[in-house]
């Protein structure tokens, strides 16, 4: 049956038409957005510009910056959009975006269209009748409606609006629109007009010492402004410092600023009005400093560390309370003296010494350089401190602040420890023995670990009081990185069923107490609840069944590799060993590797409750015997090395070319797969028969107990009802002595006849 033509030509002109269509609505959407990217870039480097008074090189960049936005606006709503295809089926699914009605119709019977009869698979019938469909729904339809719909041409009017504006703009202001074309264009050096001109006196480079006073003057001429701003950038601040001054008199044209106390250099310019100054510098002359200053961090012997050099660039020095500080500098003049200040107060002298040829060739053997030792406190409170050089040199002329560094206090940090678990989940039994995992770790040392736990009725332990701690042993005291095991007996804690357990690791660290330690982590608490052992029974079974019934679809997979296998053998007889046989092989290698893996899963599991069932202390030693000898051992032997090399035999068979020897293989491994179902069978039979024994195990512990609560319940009632009668004839005989007592008491007080 031939599909190419189900559909007829008025539809496959529509979809044509409509691809032109959309290909020109993109086209004029580019275009629009190109235009607005150019109208936005003149009037932006116009602004730029007219606003910062900027040079070539920056001009440049703006420009730059301008051609990128125009490059970016044409690829992403021209070119890209362009290179989308825009064949038939998209247009046919553009359709039928639109028209809802078409219900998938067009595009079903376009891919029948082109898509060859052997492919199709579909009824011929239903073909025809969609396609029939099709174009008696197609041929009604607008195709221009999706573009007329996008109002294409309402676009255009934006950026027809802004190339007016832009032309009416440079209508009225031409004198501007020719200097931004020379300056921005052209990249010309015309300056803008200005109607204020600046002066600095003096210049271009100021001189002050250190500490003293340096007076700016600044000159106005045209129009003078109220305030002139300085715009000052520090050597050792980052950004603009800005500051307005005023006239220096009134109805002047001078302005002066006067920089008090300078202690670093600066670079400046003056703006008012529309003028703006060149960059002006102000030189520094400074008293005596450090020019180089290295040192040799000693940490306390506590912490384990070796020594080490640092070179306080970034004037910060981080050490750890208790260390030792060697310094060593060499200063721009010849020195007389040296201290060391901490917070202002005076903490070491320094030696001056001179240099040596490899230390500063070009002033060997002068007093320039410094050393001397710092030696901080166990205990500090502050946690940074400022350190200072106070340099004196051969002319008299003392520096406090030679050089000022941050000194940083790093506290020792609390150790890292976690907690978790093994062989138990959240409910365990009051017998439980709960294996856990400890690993801490600290950047000195660990120094002891430990682990708490505490019984809760409810949720709330904060009326309980502060659990012991049982130490942790077997593990390297000192170490970084620890890792330990240890085993918490719930049996000698007496729970009840309910309660819940609480339990959690403790880590210290080796810091001294001289220094204010040890440093003590906890870590997260692991909760526990405590449920009776038929509830842990009845959870082990429940999880044993699931692995089971996960094993049965296990062996009904290892039956389908067999059945694959003994096709191959079969096809061998018939096709002979062609690629569909190698094929079938392969995908039965594959399968049989999955065996394996379902396989090792459920040893894993099975393994996981038999350790839970140890842990818990609950089912009999034969249980657990019974899992590890009847399904656990078999399972583990064919995961490890049987399956995993009938697999690899079956995957190298596959690939072999002589036809007698891969029959031969296959057959052999036809062998081996029946051999493997077998024990596989075996294996399931022997796990029903020994889960049908602990199940009803299991149910008759549950029924002995129900018997033994209802033996108990008529007990307690007998021993009620007993208790009762012995109770009602103690009060008889209360009643009978006391009446007695009263009529003994009437005769006393009768009067006796004289």
């Amino acid at each position: 049956m031939a599909f190419e033509s189900l559909l007829t030509a008025q539809v496959r002109r529509k979809l044509g038409t409509l691809g032109g269509l959309l290909r020109a609505h993109l086209i004029g959407r580019g275009l629009a957005w190109v235009l607005l990217a150019v109208v936005a870039a003149v009037f932006f480097t116009l602004g730029v510009d007219r606003l910062l008074d900027m040079n070539r090189p920056q001009r440049a960049l703006i420009a730059a910056v301008a051609l990128g936005g125009i490059g970016y606006v044409l690829w992403r709503f021209l070119l890209r959009p362009l290179r989308v295809s825009m064949g038939a089926e998209e247009m046919a699914l553009v359709l039928e975006e639109y028209y809802p009605e078409l219900d998938d119709r067009l595009i079903s019977a376009l891919q029948f269209a082109g898509a060859p009869a052997s492919r199709v698979g579909a009824s011929e019938s239903l073909i025809r009748r969609v396609a029939e469909q099709a174009n008696a729904m197609a041929a009604e339809l607008d195709a221009s409606a999706p573009v007329a719909a996008s109002k294409t041409w309402r676009r255009l009017a934006w950026p027809a609006a802004a190339v007016a504006v832009l032309a009416v703009f440079t209508v009225f202001n031409a004198d501007l629109m020719g200097l931004w074309f020379r300056r921005n264009v052209l990249f010309a050096d015309v300056p803008w007009p200005r109607e204020t001109y600046l002066t600095v006196e003096g210049g271009p480079r100021f001189k002050v010492i250190r500490g003293g006073e340096l007076p700016l003057a600044v000159t106005a001429e045209g129009k003078v402004p109220d305030a002139v701003t300085f715009h000052m950038r520090f050597t050792g601040l980052a950004g603009m410092v800005e500051e307005n001054v005023p006239r220096a008199a009134a109805g002047g044209s001078r302005f002066v600023k006067k920089l008090t106390n300078v202690t670093e250099g600066l670079r400046f310019y003056v703006t008012g009005n529309d003028d703006r100054t060149d960059w002006f510098t102000v030189e520094v002359i400074r008293p005596p400093e450090l020019v180089k200053l290295d040192g040799l961090k000693r940490f306390p012997d506590y912490m384990n560390r070796s020594e080490a050099p640092f070179h306080p660039e970034h004037g910060l020095i981080a050490v750890p309370a208790g260390s030792r500080i060697f310094f060593t500098g060499r200063a721009d003049k010849d020195l007389a003296s040296a201290r060391l200040l901490l917070d202002g107060e005076p903490a070491a002298d320094l030696r001056v010494k001179p240099l040596t040829d490899r230390e500063a060739a070009d002033a060997a053997g002068r007093p320039r350089g410094i050393e001397g030792v710092l030696q901080l406190p166990e205990r500090i409170a502050k946690p940074s401190m400022l350190l200072h050089f106070e340099l004196t040199d051969a002319e008299g002329i003392t520096n406090p602040r030679g050089a000022a560094y941050s000194l940083r206090i790093e506290p020792d940090r609390p150790p890292g420890v976690t907690l978790t678990r093994r062989d138990v989940r959240g409910e365990v039994t009051a017998r439980a023995v709960i294996g856990l995992q400890i690993q801490a770790r600290d950047d000195c040392g660990v120094s002891g670990l430990g682990v708490t736990a505490r019984a809760v009725a409810g949720d709330d332990a904060a009326t309980l009081p502060a659990p012991k701690e049982a130490p942790v042993t077997g593990f390297q005291r000192g170490a970084r990185d620890v890792r330990a095991d240890h085993a918490v007996d719930l049996e000698p804690m007496g729970l009840k069923i309910g309660q819940r357990v609480r339990l959690r690791a403790v880590a210290r660290d080796t810091l001294p107490e001289s220094f204010g330690g040890p440093n003590t982590a906890r870590s997260v608490v692991q909760s526990f609840k405590i449920v009776s052992e038929e509830e842990i029974l009845a959870e082990l079974l429940r999880r044993q069944r699931e692995i089971r019934q996960d094993f049965e679809r296990t062996v009904v997979l290892q039956a389908d590799v067999r059945s694959r296998v003994r096709g191959v053998v079969d096809r061998l007889a018939s096709a002979g060993a062609d690629l569909e046989a190698r094929r079938r092989l392969r995908a039965a290698a594959a399968d049989q590797r999955r065996v394996g893996a379902d396989c090792g899963v459920a040893v894993q599991r099975l393994e996981g409750i038999v350790a839970e069932m140890k842990a818990n202390r609950v089912g009999t030693p034969a249980d657990r015997q019974g899992l590890t000898k009847l399904i656990i051992g078999p399972l583990s032997g064919l995961t490890e090395k049987t399956i995993p090399q009938v697999a690899a035999g079956m995957e190298r068979a596959s690939n072999i070319e002589d036809a007698g020897d891969f029959g031969s293989l296959a057959r052999d491994a036809a062998g081996v797969v029946d051999g493997l179902l077998r024990t596989l069978e075996d294996i399931l039979k022997g796990w029903k028969q020994d889960e049908g024994r602990r199940e009803l195990a299991y149910r008759l512990k549950i029924l002995i107990g129900v018997a033994e609560e209802i033996r108990q319940s008529i007990q307690g009632q007998i021993q009620d009802t007993t208790q009762d009668l012995f109770d009602e004839d103690e009060d008889e005989d209360e009643d009978e002595d006391e009446d007695e007592d009263e009529n003994e008491k009437k005769k006393r007080k009768k009067p006796q006849t004289p």
